[in-house]
């Protein structure tokens, strides 16, 4: 599945290029939390937010509707400690090195315009966890996610928006304990700048 998303993206991007509207960006993901469930048990991470890094291709496709397609870098976030239901009150903290997790994130979006300057956007995401000082055996991919936020042009070259996104996370533990689903949701703030 993620092959296919992946192939579908790159040729989205490939073929789109002749009259592109290109945009890179930064911004930074506030979401500092992981959700977990196993079983009756759920568990909560706590992490930094990131740093992101951007690209992507948009267009119009009438005077109301439009998409983009692209990807974003964050930064590394590390995992400062846990809390689980089966041990009310307590918080777990993670011994040193601590785990990090940098992700890439690959996206579609449709966009709606709700005026000359502002829109709705929402689409699919797909992304690539990269992970660092995490127990040996430890299995953790992506799986598809969303998001849906609201967008606002400055400029002819300048936009911002600001967005919820879930990333799911397939995660399956060293001891073979697989997650009933495991996420990490929260607020983005993004500019963009069309070159």
């Amino acid at each position: 599945m993620k092959k296919l998303f992946v192939v579908c993206l790159l040729s989205l991007l490939l073929v789109s290029q002749a009259k592109a509207g290109i945009n890179i960006y930064g911004g930074y993901s506030l979401a500092d939390k992981t959700d977990i469930k196993i079983g009756s048990i759920t568990a909560a991470d706590t992490i930094g937010g990131a740093l992101g890094l951007g690209v992507e291709y948009s267009d119009k496709i009438n005077e109301k509707w439009g998409f983009a397609l692209g990807g974003t870098y964050f930064l590394d976030r590390t995992f400062t400690s846990y809390v689980q239901s089966n041990f009310p009150g307590t918080t777990f903290i993670y011994a040193d090195p601590k785990p990090k997790l940098s992700t890439v994130v690959l996206y579609a979006n449709a966009k709606f315009s709700l005026s000359k300057d502002s829109y709705f956007l929402g689409g699919a995401n797909y992304h690539i966890p990269i992970t660092s000082n995490i127990n040996s055996g430890t299995k953790i991919n992506g799986k598809l996610g969303f998001q849906f936020g609201v967008g606002y042009q400055l400029s002819k070259n300048l936009n911002i928006e600001g967005l919820y996104r879930i990333l799911n996370i397939d995660f399956k533990s060293s001891g073979g304990v697989q997650a009933d689903s495991y996420s990490l949701n929260g607020l983005e703030a993004l500019i963009k700048y069309s070159l």
